[in-house]
């Protein structure tokens, strides 16, 4: 976890198409609809693929995205990972 402090950021999480990334959806699914996340989702490689996910996700937004750029700005080694104003958990 690192602390940051940006007002006014809606909380995301960037995951990808793997077996951990997909447990730690299902595990932070109640604490990710509580915060409203929006979720990208990286190394997807099929439309069924992206559906899968979105049905474990159920109700959140899941946007396919390239992490390489918010990665980079962000320090970022691994995923999945959720980015809150207050932080950024991995």
């Amino acid at each position: 976890a690192r602390s940051m402090r940006v007002n006014g950021q809606r909380a995301m999480f960037l995951i990808g198409n793997d077996a951990f990334s997909r447990d730690w959806l299902t595990e932070r699914l109640a604490t990710l609809r509580a915060l409203n996340a929006v979720g990208f989702v990286v190394e997807v490689d099929s439309e069924s693929s992206l559906a899968e996910l979105r049905g474990l996700a159920a109700g959140l937004v899941l946007i396919p995205a390239s992490g390489d750029d918010l990665a980079q700005r962000l320090q970022l080694q691994h995923y999945p990972v959720l980015i809150t104003a207050s932080g950024i958990e991995q």
